[in-house]
C-alpha cells in the first residue's frame, strides 16, 4: 500500500498519488455502426468495409436484423421453430487487410471462447444478445418476431488494438452465411419448410479516435515496421466412423507455436440447429508427439479431471460445469437397487445440463491473459505429427465428428506501405 502515499505531479499540475498518475493521450472513444457493403442473405456471401482512419480499433461485432421464421406454426410445447444462436449463422468470416486474409473467424471457436474466457455475468449478456444457447424459450420468442441479434467477435483487434492510419489499413470482413437448414430448429411434427424474410446487417466497431498530434506521432513510428502480436486460429475437423471405444487422430493441420487448444465431439448426424453446440462426453484423452511421448502432463487426462480440475486455473466461467454426467455417479451397476435409484435421481435432477463437454488444454501459463493480449506465456511447437488419442465412454454406435481449434502465436507486421502476417 506504500505506493498510494508516493506523490507525483501530473501534466495538469496536480500532486496526486502514484496509483492515480497514469495518463494516456486524449482520444474520443466511440462505438460506430457501419452498414454492410453488399446485401446479406442466408446461404450466400456478403462483405463489410471498414475505412475509418486516425483511430485505434479495439473490438468488432455484427448486428443482424431479421424477420420471424415463417412456414411453420408456432409450437409452444417444443418451442419450435427457433434459430440457433446468431454466432452460428455464418460458416466463417475472413478478416482481410491490405488484400490479405490475416485470420479467419469460425463460429464454434468463437462460441467456446466467449463461454470460457468471459465471467458468467458478461457471458450472459453476450449470450442473450445473440440468442441464448441455454434458453430455447428465449430463442423461440425472438424468432417469432422482427428481432435484432448482436454477435460479439473475438478477433486480433481485441488483443492488439491496431491503429488504422493508412489506405492499406482498410479492413474488409467477408462473411459466408450458413443456409437456414443449418441454423433453424424446425418443428418435427410439421412438414412445411422454414424460411425467413430479408435480413440486414451492421458492423459494430469500438474505436478510439485520435487527435491529430497523436496520429502524426504514430505515422512517424511506422517509418519502420511495427509488430502486433495476436493468436491466429488453426483448426482440424476429423470424422470417426469406427465403432471402437478408442481412436487416434494425427493433427496434420495444426502447425506452429500453440498457446492453447480445445476439442469437442459431436454426433455426425446432429451438426445443425442446436447440434452446433451440443457436445458429447468422452472418458479420457491424451496428446502425444511424434515419438509417442505424452505432452499434456505425462498421463491420460480423464473427463472429470479436464472439465473440473484443470479448468479452474484456465477458464473464467462455470460453463464446463453445465453437465449432467458425473464420473463418480455414472456407473451404478452392481449397487443395491435402492441406492441405484437414489444416485440416478441425483444424477438427473437439479442439474443445468447444456452438454458443455469442451476439452481444453493450455501450454500458456495464463491462457485467459494470452487470449486478451496476444502475449505468449509459453507454448508448444506443433509439427503436424502430434496424435490426439480419445477413449469414448462407449463404442460409438454411429459416426462422430471431432473439431479441434488451436490458438497459434502470430504477428501482424505493419509499416506505412504494407501489412502482412508472420507466424512465429
Amino acid at each position: 500500500m506504500t505506493h498510494h502515499h508516493k506523490k507525483v505531479v501530473n501534466s495538469k499540475g496536480l500532486n496526486v498519488s502514484h496509483h492515480q498518475s497514469h495518463e494516456i493521450p486524449h482520444m474520443r472513444n466511440e462505438t460506430i455502426l457501419i452498414p454492410s457493403t453488399s446485401q446479406p442473405n442466408f446461404g450466400s456471401y456478403f462483405i463489410f468495409d471498414l475505412k475509418e482512419k486516425g483511430c485505434l480499433l479495439h473490438d468488432l461485432g455484427i448486428e443482424f436484423i431479421t424477420g420471424p421464421i415463417t412456414g411453420q406454426n408456432l409450437n409452444t410445447t417444443t418451442f419450435t421453430p427457433r434459430f440457433a444462436p446468431a454466432i452460428f449463422w455464418f460458416s466463417r468470416i475472413e478478416i482481410v487487410i491490405n488484400s490479405q486474409v490475416i485470420d479467419t473467424i469460425y463460429p464454434l471457436n468463437q462460441f467456446v471462447h466467449h463461454q470460457v474466457f468471459n465471467d458468467d455475468v458478461k457471458r450472459q449478456l453476450i449470450n442473450q444478445s445473440m440468442g441464448a444457447y441455454d434458453s430455447v424459450q428465449q430463442r423461440f420468442y425472438k424468432a417469432a418476431k422482427n428481432s435484432r441479434y448482436h454477435v460479439n467477435l473475438f478477433t486480433l483487434f481485441n488483443q492488439a488494438h491496431i491503429p488504422l492510419l493508412f489506405a492499406k489499413d482498410d479492413i474488409q470482413l467477408r462473411v459466408y452465411m450458413e443456409s437456414t437448414t443449418n441454423i433453424i430448429v424446425p418443428d418435427s411434427t410439421q412438414s412445411a419448410v422454414c424460411s425467413t424474410g430479408p435480413i440486414s446487417a451492421n458492423l459494430i466497431a469500438r474505436v478510439s479516435k485520435l487527435h491529430t498530434a497523436h496520429t502524426q506521432s504514430l505515422i512517424k513510428q511506422h517509418q519502420r515496421p511495427n509488430h502486433y502480436k495476436f493468436l491466429e486460429t488453426r483448426f482440424g475437423t476429423f470424422a470417426v466412423t469406427s465403432s471402437s471405444v478408442n481412436t487416434s487422430i494425427v493433427l496434420t493441420p495444426i502447425v506452429g507455436t500453440v498457446s492453447y487448444f480445445f476439442f469437442v465431439v459431436r454426433s455426425a448426424n446432429q451438426l445443425s440447429g442446436d447440434g452446433n453446440f451440443n457436445f458429447l462426453p468422452i472418458s479420457s484423452w491424451a496428446l502425444l508427439d511424434a515419438t509417442s511421448t505424452n505432452i499434456v502432463g505425462g498421463q491420460v487426462i480423464t473427463s472429470d479431471y479436464s472439465l473440473r480440475y484443470l479448468n479452474k486455473d484456465w477458464v473464467s466461467s462455470t460453463y464446463t460445469s453445465e453437465i449432467a454426467y458425473d464420473g463418480d455417479l455414472i456407473n451404478t451397476v452392481g449397487l443395491p437397487s435402492a441406492l441405484q435409484a437414489v444416485l440416478n435421481t441425483a444424477n438427473s435432477s437439479g442439474i443445468k445440463d447444456t452438454n458443455a463437454y469442451v476439452y481444453f488444454y493450455s501450454f500458456s501459463a495464463d491462457p485467459h491473459e494470452s487470449s486478451k493480449s496476444g502475449n505468449g506465456y509459453n507454448h508448444h511447437a506443433f509439427k503436424g505429427n502430434e496424435q490426439l488419442q480419445i477413449t469414448f465412454t462407449s463404442a460409438p454406435s454411429s459416426s462422430v465428428q471431432i473439431d479441434l481449434y488451436a490458438a497459434v502465436e502470430s504477428v501482424l507486421e505493419s509499416s506505412q506501405s504494407y501489412s502482412k502476417k508472420i507466424s512465429l
